[in-house]
């Protein structure tokens, strides 16, 4: 067996086989302790070629002042650290790496986060998330996701050996999850007739969120040229974001890359704009819909409190339907019509942009489910007139 080498200075390292461990390991000075002690950093894998390179990866940190002691990297830097690689090396968009960021910070207002990574136990992330069940189950499985990774990551560059995560169970929101639903034909007419005839912010964009089953960040996000009237279809290819500071911008692409698509337009939704290009006004972002009060970006939430203010001042919905609505209920509006309609759960994905036609079916499978009884009475009534009749 090699005989391990004395190091001598930082960045100096020796590699040598632990029968013990049955791994190659090396050793690396990574400097000195407050007392003056030569501090070391052990580096292990399965092959001798697979440890010479992490030692050199060391040592070039080393070298470029780029090293960070184990012992000192706390949770929520490492966690930082993860997510600005993923971005970095285009693992997540915009969108993600802008909403992995702020469910890091919730992660961020707690104690724990600022521990040292090797120092945390169980208990601490236990206690972190019984604080956070008043937030939630989206906020609190974002959380627990972003943890997990950070332990599992620890774990994987050694700068942990044991997970304190391995037993922690994601924990319930104590809020109560809101079903947000479609609105029904009674309810979609009467909401239509308002947007017609009533002077109503944002009017166009709910129409058109109600044709076409577009997000509403990806309505205010439209360039002119983005829509064809020519040939009937809209190219979704962006989608509204926000910064670091939590200021609205224009993504560079849509939520996911299923999103980027291009869809056909009715022709009620052809005539809408139609109209509404009568007395277009262009701004200096080029969009197709452009706060001029303010002259910004138009925001989703801006859309989100008129409509709230809508459904309330002209007695839109009927209050014995169960579920409760929203903005994001025009969408879900538009794909309950085409499933009632008898559009395909595929060809409903690609409209809707679902990266999987599983976020599709569990979505809307009550609207599937009930049209599915309804062709199974078509069935039942046309096998019993053409086949079993006598």
């Amino acid at each position: 067996m090699p005989k391990k080498k004395k190091t001598r200075g930082n960045g100096d390292g020796s590699i040598y086989f632990s029968e013990s461990r049955g791994s190659w390991v090396a050793q690396v000075t990574v400097g000195k302790t407050a007392e003056g002690k030569i501090k070391r950093k052990s580096i292990y894998g399965k092959t001798r070629k697979e440890v010479q390179e992490k030692l050199k990866k060391t040592q070039a940190e080393l070298q470029y002042g780029k090293y960070i002691d184990p012992s000192k990297v706390t949770v929520i830097d490492f966690i930082f650290s993860l997510i600005e690689d993923d971005h970095e090396l285009n693992i997540i968009r915009d969108v993600s790496y802008t909403r992995k960021m702020s469910t890091a910070k919730v992660i961020e207002k707690s104690q724990f986060a600022h521990y040292p990574i090797q120092t945390v136990t169980e208990g601490q992330i236990k206690d972190f998330l019984k604080g956070i069940t008043n937030y939630s189950n989206s906020i609190i499985t974002k959380a627990y996701a972003l943890l997990r990774r950070c332990f599992n990551e620890a774990v994987l560059k050694e700068i942990i050996i044991k997970n304190p995560m391995s037993n922690v169970r994601r924990p319930k929101s104590e809020k109560q999850d809101k079903k947000v639903r479609a609105l029904t034909i009674d309810e979609q007419k009467k909401l239509f007739y308002v947007l017609k005839n009533q002077d109503v912010d944002y009017g166009v964009q709910m129409q058109l969120m109600m044709l076409t089953g577009m997000r509403m960040g990806e309505i205010n996000a439209l360039d002119i040229d983005d829509v064809d009237l020519t040939f009937a279809c809209i190219n979704i290819r962006r989608s509204l974001t926000k910064d670091s500071n939590e200021h609205t911008v224009i993504g560079k692409t849509t939520k996911t890359y299923a999103g980027m698509r291009k869809i056909p337009l009715t022709g009620q939704a052809v005539n809408l704009l139609t109209e509404y290009l009568k007395s277009y006004i262009p701004n200096k972002e080029h969009l197709l819909f452009y706060d001029y009060r303010a002259n910004k970006i138009l925001t989703t939430s801006q859309v989100n409190l008129s409509f709230s203010r809508l459904l309330k001042k002209y007695d839109v919905i009927d209050n014995k339907q169960h579920g409760s609505v929203s903005l994001h209920s025009l969408r879900h509006t538009y794909a309950t019509r085409c499933i009632e309609g008898g559009m395909s759960a595929k060809v409903l994905q690609t409209l809707l942009g679902h990266k999987d036609i599983k976020t599709t079916l569990n979505t809307y499978c009550d609207a599937f489910a009930e049209f599915q009884n309804e062709h199974i009475k078509l069935f039942e009534n046309y096998l019993e007139k053409n086949v079993l009749s006598s």
